[in-house]
């Protein structure tokens, strides 16, 4: 039986004849009531699987990169159900992460170019351009992302780096090797100054 919560103009939870209603971050919607179905053709089953490796990935990086650098800057979807938006289409053919995929999406201005990433044990190089034609400072900080192909796992790693650097090394992992992806973001600011650049990748190589 439904609910009515906030008067007959109100909004209201459960079903109510053919209408559904509910509440979704802080929004009332009405709905149609319909029996599901569960197909499973190979359509289907394609959608579900990439949903799936996209649910994955969100839930690896939940905690260090979601939670900071996605959940301030929506409000109408959490940071994870953005960050599986964002890749949803982006992932390769065989549904595994992609150069194209986005580790952070923001209004704060991208590095010019993020050229190579190379591995030597656990020391990556990054080299970057980080020539300032908008909004961005020297002092904005980077942030790395690895994608490891081999265990098929994100990771989020703090830097020293800056803008202004136009390079440096990172230690990482042990294990990271040549095709792994290398993502780098920018962020500057806490607070309701906080802002995040869209992020960039390289396929990682060895020297």
């Amino acid at each position: 039986m439904g609910k009515i919560l906030n008067g007959i103009l109100g909004g209201f939870s459960g079903k109510v004849g053919p209408v559904v209603g509910g509440k979704w971050k802080d929004i009332d919607y009405m709905r149609s009531y319909v029996i599901p179905a569960n197909p499973n053709t190979s359509g289907q089953q394609i959608v579900r699987a990439r949903f799936a490796q996209c649910v994955k990935y969100g839930k690896q990086i939940l905690a260090t990169l979601l939670q900071t650098y996605w959940d301030p800057f929506y409000s109408n979807m959490s940071g994870f159900n953005a960050f599986i938006s964002a890749n949803y289409s982006e992932l390769d053919v065989t549904d595994l992460i992609d150069i194209s995929c986005k580790m952070a999406k923001g209004s704060l201005e991208q590095l010019t170019a993020f050229t190579v990433a190379q591995i030597s044990a656990t020391t990556l190089t990054l080299t970057y351009n980080g020539a300032i034609n908008g909004n961005g400072l020297a002092t904005d900080v980077l942030h790395l992302v690895v994608w490891r192909g081999a265990l098929d796992t994100l990771k989020l790693y703090s830097t020293t780096l800056t803008r202004d650097d136009n390079g440096g090394t990172v230690t990482v992992d042990t294990g990271i090797t040549e095709d792994d992806i290398a993502f780098l973001f920018l962020s500057r600011g806490t607070g309701a100054s906080f802002v995040v650049s869209d992020s960039q990748a390289v396929v990682i190589t060895q020297p």
